[in-house]
């Protein structure tokens, strides 16, 4: 959304992105701002383990109740980019001194995801 990563990005563009491999669980359920698109439309981040449906039930409750149109707000679920490389990395990376391998685990995984995740990024663009 907000052009950060392309096919050719490398582990330098991933390691940059907001936010990136510095959520711990505690954090679960925070939106984070990271920017504005090209339409200028805001684009905020959120983990929610396995919460995601009540996350988005709330949410959803939310702009119901403040009479928000109901497409202000879009829900992208990128867990369908998960592969090995960014479970292990992620929970390698919350050990204190493995921190550096599982972060290098997450870019590595993050990295081979890029193709699915530009296909999501496309398609919510095209909605």
């Amino acid at each position: 959304h907000l052009n950060i990563l392309s096919t050719s990005s490398g582990m330098k563009e991933i390691s940059n992105i907001p936010c990136f491999g510095k959520l711990d669980r505690q954090r679960l359920g925070e939106m984070f701002f990271i920017g504005q698109d090209d339409k200028g439309q805001e684009v905020y981040i959120m983990g929610v383990g396995n919460a995601d449906k009540i996350i988005k039930r709330t949410i959803t409750g939310f702009c119901q109740i403040y009479e928000l149109r109901e497409n202000s707000i879009n829900f992208i679920d990128v867990r369908s980019c998960y592969n090995f490389y960014i479970s292990i990395g992620t929970f390698i990376s919350r050990v204190g001194f493995f921190h550096k391998i599982g972060n290098q685990l997450l870019i590595f995984g993050v990295k081979k995801s890029i193709p699915k995740l530009v296909k999501i990024v496309k398609k919510c663009q095209d909605r």
